[in-house]
């Protein structure tokens, strides 16, 4: 058999395998776990499709395709290494992998929708960027061309220093310095690498310097200028032809760390951090159409923001970052957080991500697919590595929360029914609804495609009559109250007094019990904790005690009896104990006294 074809043969036996581990909780949330893989990167592509890029054994190159599934569409393995650089995918589909070639040198190999190999690109540069022609520009250093079909046909000068690039639509958006001047600059260039707009940005020896961010879905690039933690600190809008849109400010000494948009609102939502002292601060700063801002802290109630790669990610579902779990050891951890937040900021749920023994750095990236988070990561020991990678789904988002009373009795059942804005996945949504003023607490169940749950509460015990709140708590935090104003029970026991603290069985006790309240038409409820005769009164308007008799039966040994009296069965009882003795008995070991006879002879005289 053909090597290549056995190599194929033991490639789907292997991904067969890997397949059964699929944790299915919905139908698009699902991971799979890759044994020895490492290195994992991501890109999604415009039609839900997930590129994955990671490093296998023997200096081997892994190229994987999933459906928004989770379904493997195809695999491809090729010599050599993948570099930190996420892939691309093309408007067409297609992909773009950069891997580690003979250093310092990359590769730029390209790939069909299909997974066939098109074209490779060689040189010294460290990044790149492609258009929607499949125009790929390479940078790093000194280095900036343009490539097509593996083969340069323009590059920018020589005397370049410090390029970066992002594209959007068929533009490029070049950041460089030129060594023979103090200057930085931004330029716009098309697909045949023709420039359309240039811009100074500042002087290198003021210490001005010029980051690129990701383009906004509408296509205008987006140009951080700063100086250096000055005040003129500025996150710039451009559009495709080089117009100024917007400027941002920015707070001093905090650098963007990505931007996402949410093209309903208009909203521009910007990551920010600063780093003192190696003690990082974070910032998520939300830029309105109307020019104000508001800025949320990481520890400020809403969330933690990533503190690692800082990557966000917005849809009309609202937000999803990352953040890394910290080991106290090593200020490392095996696993990350995937935190998905409304529009707003506020928490929605946290899914914990990777797993297992930790290496020293691990590795999570995520994309985004609508509501969903696509992630990887690399998680295992060395020498034992393995890359998941999987969908999660933003979970339903809890919308109100109702109880069927709005005033009640304590003790009184309540209806408390639970909303989600979408239906429910397969394994269902679980809700803890507790009761405050110390009362009880229920798991709520909304089935699977419904978009709603119902729980039968009681109403807590209260001494006086306000509003008591019924808490809906659903992925770690509190997401709605309905509020009922509880009474309390109308009649409670205040005291049980005894005629005896000790007593034979088979003799009566005097008991008497007094209460609070209006007892007519109510029974009081008295469960012995012994057998007993006793006969409860009936009580009427008025009372506030009863006397009567209790009667404890025969015991073998001396026992406790438990004079426990309430009202209601979920009140507190109130009690007194009573100890009861055995009645006294004739013991087998003390046989009764006979008394003996004593015989007199009798002499009887005759005459």
């Amino acid at each position: 058999m053909p090597q290549f074809l056995l190599k194929c043969i033991c490639l789907l036996g292997l991904l067969a395998l890997l397949s059964v581990g699929v944790r299915a909780q919905d139908s698009y949330t699902w991971s799979h776990r890759l044994a020895n893989d490492t290195s994992p990167s991501l890109a999604v592509g415009p039609g839900g499709e997930i590129i994955l890029v990671t490093a296998g054994l023997l200096d081997t190159l892994h190229v994987r395709k999933y459906a928004a599934n989770g379904n493997l569409i195809w695999h491809v393995e090729r010599a050599g290494a993948p570099s930190s650089v996420a892939p691309t995918v093309a408007t067409d589909g297609s992909v773009f992998v950069m891997a580690e070639a003979t250093s310092p040198e990359k590769s730029l190999l390209h790939f069909n929708v299909d997974g066939q190999f098109q074209s490779i690109y060689t040189g010294n540069f460290t990044g790149y960027a492609v258009n929607s022609g499949n125009v790929a520009l390479v940078f790093g250093g000194s280095i900036a061309s343009f490539v097509k079909d593996g083969a340069a046909f323009k590059s920018l000068p020589a005397n370049f220093a410090w390029v970066s690039a992002v594209a959007s639509g068929a533009m490029f958006m070049i950041s460089y310095e030129i060594d023979a001047q103090d200057a930085n600059y931004a330029a716009i260039y098309d697909g045949l690498g023709a420039a359309v707009w240039t811009y100074t940005t500042g002087t290198r020896s003021a210490s001005h310097y010029n980051s690129l961010q990701r383009p906004a879905p509408s296509g205008d690039f987006f140009l951080e200028r700063y100086e250096g933690g000055s005040d003129f600190d500025m996150l710039r809008r451009v559009s495709p032809t080089g117009q100024f849109l917007h400027n941002y400010p920015l707070p001093a000494s905090f650098n963007p760390q990505s931007v996402a948009e949410y093209s309903d609102s208009g909203d521009l939502f910007v990551p920010l951090r600063r780093v003192v002292n190696w003690v990082n601060t974070y910032i998520l700063r939300t830029y309105h159409p109307d020019g104000s801002y508001v800025d949320r802290e990481g520890d400020d109630g809403y969330a933690t923001w990533d503190t690692s790669s800082m990557k966000l990610l917005v849809s009309s579902q609202g937000m999803v970052t990352v953040d890394m779990a910290e080991n106290e050891n090593t200020g490392y951890g095996p696993t990350g957080r995937l935190m998905f937040r409304t529009i707003a900021g506020q928490p929605l749920f946290d899914a914990a991500v990777g797993g297992g023994p930790a290496l020293a750095y691990p590795v999570i990236r995520i994309a985004q697919v609508g509501a969903s988070a696509i992630f990887c990561s690399q998680g295992g020991s060395f020498g034992n590595t393995y890359v998941d990678i999987g969908r999660q789904d933003r979970l339903p988002n809890i919308t109100s929360v109702t109880a069927s009373k709005t005033t009640a009795t304590a003790y009184d059942p309540i209806d408390v029914t639970v909303k989600v804005d979408a239906q429910a996945p397969a394994a269902g949504l679980k809700v803890l609804v507790y009761a405050g003023e110390g009362g009880e607490s229920k798991l709520l169940t909304i089935p699977a495609g419904a978009t709603e749950g119902k729980v039968t509460m009681s109403a807590p015990d209260v001494t006086s009559t306000h509003n008591v709140d019924f808490t809906a708590r659903y992925c770690g935090l509190d997401r709605g109250v309905a509020k009922v104003n509880v009474a309390p029970y109308p009649v409670k026991v205040t005291n049980v007094t005894v005629s005896k603290s000790t007593i034979v069985a088979g003799n009566p006790i005097q008991v008497k019990v007094s209460w609070t309240g209006n007892a007519a038409g109510k029974s009081l409820l008295f469960t012995p904790s012994i057998p007993c005769q006793y006969k409860l009164p009936t009580l009427t308007a008025g009372m506030t005690s009863a006397t009567f008799n209790v009667t404890p039966l025969a015991v073998t040994a001396k026992k406790t009896l438990s004079l426990s009296f309430k009202f209601h069965a979920n009140q507190t009882a109130t009690a007194v104990p009573v100890s009861v003795l055995p009645a006294t008995v004739v013991s087998a070991a003390y046989p009764p006294v006979v008394m003996a006879r004593t015989w007199f002879p009798l002499t009887v005289a005759l005459d």
